[in-house]
């Protein structure tokens, strides 16, 4: 008979107990959780020969049915120093199951600490997985249930939390502790392991998260909040979880949960609004300058048109000196906002409209200028090019429209259809003169207009009666 490896240079007494005990019995080293040393009855009951078990581990022999069994019984023993009467399920090489009460003690080797296990069917129950009651196979299913939702969560890189809400002893897996950078023993099953640890700015917020979901507010509990780790440092954490076993008075009893390091995207999204801020700080001063370079443009016009005699060349620079004050409107706009891709269109053809009643008003007409312009998010492209288009028409129905009467009215609308853009510029006035093809128009302004229509990929029309309407139906999309 070989003489057990732990008990070689021990008293015979101690070395004929551990062999003759009819309960299998085991010696690991629970620094790396090898067996050091198996009684006959441990191998009679799991089916193995002697060399197949020692300095192997448990989980290399598949002998916890459940990993994550074992690995909360190995932290149970080291917090309170022994293990008794834990049930856990084993499996044995053949593949059968044995349902047994375990008892373990740490005992003094010859040069380490060890660990001793003494193990028993549970009275009552016949060992193998064929005679289990049903109440015990259901058990065990829902165990290996468990164990495979918590190794695929793991295998995500996911950590795993198992609380009792009524006790706040909490299972926290060793991914979960890994991720903060602690070694599975370092932390205990308190929920102040976890409590502790969240951000004193975030903690409040965390917890009132939590209370929703307990309160039914909330089908889930879902947080992101920063955890502090062992160097000091802390890791943006999605914290996610859900109620799955209550009381018999509805309070929350069992909380599952995962928690996932999202540390890396939280730092990339800091970057990406950086990066935006700089750049709506670049595009605001660009637009700045734009502004006020135009302002110079408009002074240099006016000063200019100021020194002549000659009406006509005095009327051109006014005229182009309006047209820039039309591109000056959008980009007072830019400057001013927040989104520097798109433009409200009524907040900018109402400035633009309003700034040129003002400036083409004729003394003694009396015009109605009615703004029917709905709130459309257009493209700035497309909105510059439209806001000068526009300016054209208006300029032309204040000059042209209403000469020789006291007044009239004066409509501009702008409309979305569908994924169009529908515009029209209308006045009651005497119309254009029959020998005049807006389409080929040989003034500056109407040949404008048709160019820019052009460009807007627009369909054009005119009517003539009861004054003159333009209409102009176009893609509502940069123009490209």
């Amino acid at each position: 008979m070989d003489t057990p490896l732990f008990f070689m240079e021990n008293d015979q007494f101690y070395t004929r107990v551990f062999q003759s005990s009819p309960l299998p019995m085991s010696i690991t080293d629970p620094a790396t959780g090898r067996y050091v040393d198996v009684n006959k009855a441990f191998l009679k009951a799991l089916g193995y020969q002697r060399d197949e078990v020692i300095a192997k581990t448990a989980l290399e022999l598949g002998v916890f049915y459940d990993p994550q069994q074992r690995a909360h019984l190995l932290e149970k023993m080291k917090l309170q120093g022994s293990l008794r009467d834990e049930e856990v399920l084993v499996q044995a090489k053949s593949g059968d199951r044995h349902s047994w009460v375990l008892s373990a003690e740490f005992i003094d080797g010859q040069d380490r600490l060890l660990l001793l296990s003494v193990m028993s069917e549970i009275p009552g129950h016949p060992a193998m997985q064929r005679d289990i009651p049903e109440s015990q196979q259901i058990e065990a299913a829902l165990q290996e249930a468990e164990a495979r939702w918590q190794f695929a969560l793991e295998g995500a890189g996911d950590g795993v939390w198992d609380w009792n809400a009524q006790t706040n002893r909490v299972f926290y897996s060793n991914r979960w502790k890994s991720m903060l950078g602690y070694a599975p023993h370092e932390i205990g099953d308190t929920l102040d392991e976890w409590k502790q640890r969240v951000h004193p700015d975030d903690l409040e917020g965390v917890l009132g998260e939590i209370e929703k979901h307990f309160s039914g507010q909330a089908p889930q509990y879902s947080s992101e909040h920063r955890v502090l780790c062992k160097d000091g440092q802390y890791k943006w954490i999605l914290d996610r979880g859900q109620v799955i076993q209550w009381t018999a008075d509805r309070r929350p009893l069992r909380v599952i949960g995962t928690h996932t390091d999202i540390t890396q995207r939280r730092q990339a999204d800091e970057a990406v609004k950086h990066l935006l801020r700089e750049k709506e700080l670049l595009l605001g001063e660009v637009h700045h300058r734009i502004k006020n370079n135009m302002s110079t443009m408009v002074s240099l016009l006016r000063l200019q048109a100021g020194s002549l005699s000659d009406p006509a060349a005095v009327q051109a620079l006014e005229e182009a000196s309006q047209r820039v004050i039309g591109m000056l409107a959008i980009y007072d706009l830019l400057y001013r906002g927040s989104d520097f891709q798109r433009v409200n269109l009524k907040t900018y053809l109402d400035k633009l409209l309003d700034g040129n009643a003002r400036a083409s008003s004729i003394p003694g007409v009396q015009v109605n200028l009615v703004k029917d312009v709905e709130p459309v998010s257009a493209p700035v492209s497309l909105s510059f090019m439209l806001g000068i288009l526009i300016n054209e028409l208006v300029t032309n129905a204040y000059k042209y429209a209403f000469s020789g009467r006291s007044g009239g009215t004066l409509r501009v609308s702008v409309w979305r259809t569908g994924t169009d853009l529908e515009v029209s510029v209308a006045d009651d006035g005497i119309g254009l003169p029959e020998g005049v093809d807006p389409g080929a128009a040989e003034s500056f302004g109407l040949g404008l207009v048709n160019i820019i229509a052009q460009q807007l990929h627009a369909e054009l029309r005119v009517e003539r009666a009861g004054g003159t309407k333009f209409t102009l139906l176009m893609p509502l999309a940069d123009p490209g």
